[in-house]
């Protein structure tokens, strides 16, 4: 409910058919007229007030707190349900963020899975040639002389340790090699300096280019400025030397007394004009040249020198007075410019002024009108008003129980979302803990999956180094083989040459032909280990991707779970927009109620009511309040007979069926009631404690028998319960 909302009333009405006065009972003050008749200066007539009046105020202040509670728990339920929807919303992103993050890891699983599988066809491949290798190398074996390669594995194993110890004292490291290392380190790190040096000259350079290409620009924009500025110059003096000449041939007829003429003119001009005056030195110094120029130079050197010095001395001074004259244009432009500035300015402040003028003229037409109405006129639309009020009064009442209920299935309908959010809540945190865990056995085993790359990484750069190290020991072992081959072939050939040689020559040969094949057969079993090294490694690798499926069938299953998660997630989110669905219904059917109680309010005679009272302003009516009044069905117009209450008896018959609330009535009783009414709002408003008091302390009415009737459907029932159930559902019927 919002501020603007004016809670239901319920009215009590009993009376027997004989009562000629009205008995309603007025609960509280209309709506939006709050306070104002306390405030009034009309001089109301003091009336005895009824206990049953205290009695149904009292019950007012109380109905009207509890709709105050109500109001403040709907509106505290409402930001809670708003801050939930957020906390929702807020759990979405980190959930898609925390998907998307779960997708990448997998994907990254996937690529190294892959990559292990390249890998290990790799080492296949790689095993296959070495196999191939290791058979040719037995087959040169066996087809070789023992002898011969004996002697050739001892020489080879030498040299083996020679260049094992070689590798040994490179990775120690020498002085010398350090010192070189140290060197090319220091030259490497001088060598980026000078880069960066180089890099910020260039940048430098740069900013200069631009800076000078900038300062290029303003010198040649100022260039073509002070060229144009010069041309205009030299225009203006042009022009005024032209102006010189035109004074001078209309001054005199004679050539000597041209200047005198001229300045005569110059002196004679009114002072007010900025050319003539600007004018006349030019002018002065126009005679002079001329006189200078007429003179005839030809009598002496002397005389020639001064002439040329007079001269140059005048051009001079017809150069200053120019830059005189400029200034004083420019000055005068400015002053001229200042004059119109000022002008409009003061312009501006008289427009303003008039305005001020005619708006204070207005409001005293305005405030004269009002002051010139007709004080009865008043006294008839405050009476008008009071009478369309309690007519909203008895409205309010009807509409209170329809506001109940409906109250109360907005506090079942809070309590269900209540309810759902809780569940939600609870289904978000088991599914916050699964995606933890779910995240949490994903990342072991992806470290697992990183160890065990990195452990095959260091594996595969030690076997392919172990492959290049018996590559090259093959490659010089074929080398020397040969070689021994061809010494033992020279051997043989020597042998056969000289037969007569003695067996303790050949001796030592035999030994070393036998250490030779001692030496290859031992290189022979390092072989078979390595290769029975390599065939377990072999197994170990297909055994590891034997375990690829497993890894697959663990990666489907994520997938599976993530899948289901998805769904649950969509499944939840349908259920947050039903229940957003849902609460936007209910808010719409508020607004709805709201708008039928504003529009249930209105009165299409007031509008036309020429002014109000003063102190007493009529009630806001809403601006569909006439069209929905003169559609509203029964709608009577007023008879115009003493005692009857104008606004017909549709708007709020809830009398008995006898008799009218009004009938039988004159004037004067009607503004007795009026008054009486009146008298006891100001009265609630003034002391509601004493009202408090004087109702505990009052009797309850007594039961009358009566009969009611809906002022739609003319319904009659017998009870006034009855009756507030059946107008709440003939209103829905109709909405």
């Amino acid at each position: 409910m919002t501020q603007n909302e004016v809670p239901h009333l319920k009215l009590s009405v009993g009376h027997p058919p004989s009562s000629g006065a009205s008995d309603f009972s007025i609960l509280t003050t209309p709506p939006r007229s709050n306070g104002t008749l306390s405030q009034t200066g009309f001089p109301f007539r003091r009336a005895t007030i009824p206990q049953k009046d205290e009695e149904l105020s009292i019950r007012m202040m109380e109905m009207l707190n509890e709709n105050q509670e109500l109001r403040g728990n709907l509106q505290e339920s409402t930001q809670a349900m708003k801050d939930a929807f957020a906390q929702i919303q807020k759990w979405k992103a980190d959930s898609e963020s925390s998907r998307k993050e779960m997708l990448n890891k997998c994907e990254a699983s996937v690529q190294v899975v892959t990559r292990f599988k390249h890998m290990l066809q790799e080492r296949d491949t790689q095993i296959a040639q070495l196999k191939l290798e290791i058979q040719q190398l037995k087959l040169d074996v066996i087809t070789q002389d023992p002898v011969a390669i004996n002697n050739e594995l001892r020489q080879k194993n030498s040299e083996l340790r020679g260049l094992r110890n070689h590798i040994e004292e490179l990775e120690l490291g020498s002085s010398h090699n350090k010192e070189q290392l140290d060197q090319m380190a220091v030259y490497k790190e001088s060598l980026k300096k000078e880069l960066q040096e180089l890099r910020l000259n260039r940048d430098k350079i740069n900013m200069e280019i631009a800076t000078f290409k900038a300062e290029q620009e303003v010198h040649r924009r100022a260039r073509i400025r002070a060229e144009e500025s010069a041309q205009q110059l030299r225009e203006q003096v042009d022009r005024l030397r032209e102006e010189n000449r035109i004074i001078r041939q209309h001054s005199s007829p004679g050539s000597s007394s041209a200047g005198s003429s001229a300045f005569v003119l110059v002196q004679g001009s009114p002072a007010t004009d900025p050319k003539v005056a600007s004018a006349m030195p030019n002018m002065q110094l126009d005679t002079t040249m001329a006189d200078i120029d007429g003179r005839d130079p030809e009598n002496s050197e002397e005389e020639r020198e001064a002439w040329h010095l007079e001269k140059a001395d005048l051009a001079l001074k017809l150069d200053q007075k120019e830059k005189e004259l400029s200034e004083l244009r420019d000055q005068f432009h400015q002053v001229t410019a200042e004059m119109k500035q000022l002008q409009q300015e003061n312009q501006e402040k008289c427009q303003h002024l008039h305005q001020q003028i005619g708006q204070l003229q207005h409001h005293l037409t305005d405030a004269k009108e009002s002051q010139s109405h007709n004080s009865h006129q008043d006294i008839t639309v405050l009476k008008s008003q009071v009478v369309s009020l309690m007519c909203e009064v008895s409205e309010s009442q009807n509409k209170r129980q329809t506001i109940e209920q409906e109250n109360q299935g907005l506090r079942e309908r809070c309590s269900d979302l209540e309810r759902k959010f809780s569940n939600l809540q609870r289904q978000l945190k088991t599914t916050r803990d699964e995606d933890d865990n779910l995240i949490q056995t994903l990342r072991h085993n992806v470290k697992t999956l990183e160890a065990k790359t990195q452990t095959q990484n260091n594996e595969l750069d030690a076997r392919s180094k172990g492959y290049e190290e018996l590559h090259q020991t093959h490659s010089q072992l074929c080398k020397d083989y040969r070689d021994l081959y061809l010494k033992c072939e020279a051997l043989k050939a020597n042998a056969v040459a000289a037969p007569s040689q003695t067996s303790f020559e050949q001796e030592p040969s035999r030994d070393a032909l036998m250490a030779k094949l001692l030496a290859a057969s031992e290189t022979l079993d390092t072989k078979k280990r390595l290769i029975h090294d390599l065939m377990r490694e072999k197994t170990e690798m297909q055994s590891q991707i034997e375990m690829i499926p497993v890894h697959e069938a663990q990666l489907e299953v994520y997938k599976q779970d993530f899948e289901t998660e998805r769904r649950l997630k969509e499944d939840e989110q349908r259920t947050r927009e039903d229940l957003a669905f849902q609460l936007r219904q209910v808010k719409a059917e508020k607004l709805q109620l709201q708008e039928q109680l504003s529009r249930s309010r209105g009165d299409p005679r007031l509008s036309s009511s020429p002014a109000s009272y003063p102190g007493f302003p009529p009630p806001q009516r809403p601006q569909n309040y006439a069209s929905q009044a003169s559609h509203s069905s029964g709608v009577h117009e007023y008879s115009g007979r003493p005692g009857h209450f104008p606004y017909g008896h549709d708007m709020c018959d809830l009398s008995p069926r006898s008799a009218s609330p009004f009938q039988g009535v004159t004037d004067r009783n009607v503004l007795q009631n009026t008054d009486a009414t009146l008298e006891n709002l100001r009265l609630q408003e003034e002391n509601p404690i004493r009202m408090r008091a004087e109702y505990q302390d009052a009797k309850p009415p007594p039961d009358r028998s009566t009969t009611y009737e809906c002022p739609k459907c003319k319904r009659v029932t017998s009870d006034l319960e009855s009756l507030e159930r059946h107008f709440v559902d003939c209103l829905d019927s109709d909405h």
